[in-house]
């Protein structure tokens, strides 16, 4: 979709809003060129919602927020998926940028935090520092498992005595059928006290499919909470 037809159809979307949600918003301005993420080499953000940082010195004011699309953005996506879904995917950026501005109103921030979850998740991803705990940040399906952006984190809680065995040996560690086999890890990334591991994954049904996108183990030494 070249810019015009995406500028249009941005407007087209934004024209179907009611008018009480877009109170504050003071424009959407779509731009042409892609917007990088400076953390995460290969991610380009493809929307934002930007507070009025003047309005927002003066006291009591009402907040003020622009809307930013990123056609380029949508195009480096585009070309990594075949059939790539434009309107689901324009409409989708839409209306997270504005839920950002209505939560500010609201003087909350739950999209906020999620989106902070992503990105530490993709900082851990890249290999770059990332905060220590932030899976326990995300929904809790059980006792030590949660999920982040599309991946589920099970804890496995090693007892002191046994952490430095991790570097020779194998894991074994199953959760509601999902058998996880984790290699020995390298000494050098136990002396954290905590391991985010990818294992192997074994399951009963070979045509399964695991609703995540990934599954990560995170080794832990007993008594170690870095939150």
């Amino acid at each position: 979709m070249d810019f015009s037809s995406f500028e249009a159809l941005a407007g087209a979307m934004w024209s179907r809003i009611p008018a009480v949600f877009k109170v504050g918003v003071q424009s959407l301005v779509v731009h042409e060129p892609p917007k990088p993420d400076p953390l995460n080499p290969g991610v380009f953000l493809m929307g934002e919602c930007a507070v009025d940082e003047v309005v927002a010195l003066i006291p009591d004011a009402a907040l003020r927020t622009t809307i930013h699309l990123y056609h380029g953005s949508f195009v480096e996506l585009a070309r990594q998926e075949d059939d790539f879904p434009w309107d689901e995917e324009l409409w989708e950026t839409l209306t997270h940028e504005l839920r950002h501005h209505l939560e500010w109103r609201a003087g909350v921030d739950y999209l906020g935090d999620e989106d902070d979850l992503q990105l530490e998740n993709l900082a851990r991803i890249n290999g770059r520092p990332f905060a220590l705990d932030y899976h326990r940040r995300g929904p809790r399906l059980d006792e030590g498992v949660y999920t982040v952006d599309g991946e589920l984190f099970i804890e496995a809680p090693i007892p002191h005595k046994e952490w430095p065995s991790l570097a020779r040996h194998t894991l074994d560690i199953e959760w509601q059928g999902i058998r996880c086999v984790v290699h020995p890890v390298p000494t050098a990334d136990l002396r954290a006290g905590i391991v985010y591991a990818l294992p192997d994954i074994d399951l009963d049904d070979d045509d399964a499919e695991l609703p995540w996108r990934d599954v990560v183990i995170v080794l832990r030494k007993k008594g170690r909470w870095f939150g």
